[in-house]
């Protein structure tokens, strides 16, 4: 969809309409580390249908294979479970915790970071990664 020097964004459509229902992408990657940030963001309406899943599957390994990338971080705010559990079954690993980092509605949460790294990806993304 867009990209810069060190960033690439996609955009998450639908096949049958091509109607533009989230973005995702990698942030930071020209670093010497082969390292990057990733986020996604999805619709309200389609959210729970894989698309996220999806998405962020096709959005790690283009960093993986493309850019060579060995690691991918990101944060979440504690309270959004769904985006965790996302993460989590991605093989993302809970790296650390900045205590009340966050503000919503007068309320302060924790952020947590999360990283996977390539080897670990290698090993667990099954079918996915035979191509």
């Amino acid at each position: 969809w867009q990209t810069s020097s060190d960033s690439v964004f996609f955009g998450v459509r639908l096949i049958e309409s091509g109607k533009l229902i989230g973005t995702s992408g990698l942030n930071g990657y020209g670093s010497a580390h082969h390292m990057a940030t990733t986020h996604i963001e999805i619709s309200q309406a389609h959210r729970g249908q894989g698309f996220g899943f999806e998405a962020m599957q096709l959005v790690i390994a283009f960093g993986f294979r493309e850019l060579s990338l060995h690691r991918i971080a990101l944060s979440v705010a504690s309270y959004n479970e769904g985006a965790i559990h996302l993460y989590e079954k991605l093989g993302f690993k809970h790296e650390g915790t900045a205590r009340e980092a966050l503000q919503r509605d007068g309320q302060f949460y924790d952020s947590y970071s999360y990283g996977l790294l390539k080897q670990e990806w290698d090993n667990s993304c099954g079918e996915f990664n035979d191509s």
